[in-house]
């Protein structure tokens, strides 16, 4: 697996573990927050603020060498991808780090008794903690006076290139924070300390620990769509099956195709779309309902269950596009949840009640 977290991180973590009372996530984070001797505390909230503010610039030091990395992978691709794909979740983690020790040095720090030691809780936060919407509200309003800022030096030299821009204009704050990994690992975090065993107590406790077991569902709601409809019993060719339990790279994408055919053309077409499939998917999908019939799609039945046939050719133009959507849209889950959890849990399970039957 490659790695998802820059140094900036990981020294974060380490001293926030160190300043918090109650220490990491699981001591705190359904309550119970408290400050056992407040000249120790606030030394170390003292001590934090320093060391927050310097890792903002070692962070914004990694931002600015994994993003030289990364152009220097570019050339690269003509022969692989996997070197821009090792370098890319350390340039999203140490542009993230930086912002969430802008954070902790501003308002985290200063005024929170215990606050997130890890980066995917921290990036977490920004969509589902109401401390951490009001950061990511702050910082869109900083944006916002920056372009203005930019909007009034271009106007005053006459340089029309930021007139009528405005942070609207500016997507950075309309996408999520969260990745995939970080919905694995906040994911994993409460199923191994069994939050999901408090069940409705839990979910009022925490709006954290409520997204969080939305995300648990979605997991396992993606675990059974594929077992029924990629490997149940007469759904695709037996080679294609032995290659998705083996996980063979090479049928990634007739699998993820298969998957999203089904909710495009399939038996699933007039349910919602599921959360499993990431934000990209889920609008190919949409977009696909309203171009295409299904009628449309019938015509690829075949190729969607044979992995041998999703090789050829269609024979008219509409069915060639019909199948450049599906696998545009299939390509957008190759690094989603669908493939690096359910598909992953689907396999398992599938073999274990294949050796129970056996037994």
């Amino acid at each position: 697996m490659n790695p998802t977290r820059c140094l900036s991180s990981y020294v974060t973590t380490e001293i926030l573990k160190f300043r918090n009372p109650q220490g990491t996530e699981e001591n705190w984070i359904l309550g119970g927050e408290r400050i056992n001797n407040k000249v120790i505390y606030y030394g170390k909230v003292v001590g934090t603020e320093v060391a927050v503010s310097l890792l903002c610039v070692t962070a914004a030091i990694e931002t600015v060498a994994y993003s030289i990395l990364l152009v220097g992978t570019l050339p690269l691709l003509l022969v692989s991808s996997r070197p821009m794909h090792m370098i890319y979740p350390l340039f999203q983690s140490s542009g993230f780090t930086l912002f969430w020790n802008v954070g902790n040095a501003t308002v985290f720090n200063p005024f929170c008794t215990n606050v997130f030691t890890h980066e995917s809780f921290a990036r977490f936060s920004m969509d589902h903690w109401p401390r951490g919407q009001v950061f990511k509200a702050a910082l869109k309003i900083a944006f916002e006076v920056a372009f203005a800022i930019l909007q009034v030096l271009a106007a005053r030299q006459g340089n029309y290139i930021y007139h009528h821009r405005n942070a609207n204009d500016f997507n950075f704050f309309d996408v999520t924070f969260f990745r995939s990994e970080d919905i694995l690992y906040v994911a994993d975090w409460m199923i191994n300390h069994h939050i999901r065993l408090l069940g409705q107590q839990a979910a009022q406790a925490h709006p954290l620990i409520r997204a969080g077991q939305n995300m648990n569902n979605n997991i396992e709601e993606g675990t059974e769509f594929f077992k029924e409809f990629i490997l149940g019993p007469g759904q695709i060719d037996t080679e294609a099956r032995e290659k998705i339990l083996e996980a063979d790279p090479d049928i990634y994408v007739f699998a993820l195709t298969r998957a999203v055919y089904i909710y495009t053309f399939g038996d699933k077409r007039n349910e919602a779309t599921p959360s499993f499939f990431n934000g990209p998917t889920k609008l190919l999908i949409d977009q696909m309902r309203q171009n295409y019939t299904q009628a449309d799609g019938a015509v690829l039945e075949p190729a969607m269950q044979d992995s041998s046939k999703f090789e050829e050719e269609p024979d008219t133009l509409r069915a060639k596009n019909i199948l450049k959507d599906l696998k545009s849209a299939a390509h957008k889950e190759l690094q989603g949840t669908f493939v690096t959890r359910c598909w992953q849990k689907a396999c398992q399970e599938a073999q274990q009640e294949a050796d129970a039957e056996a037994v």
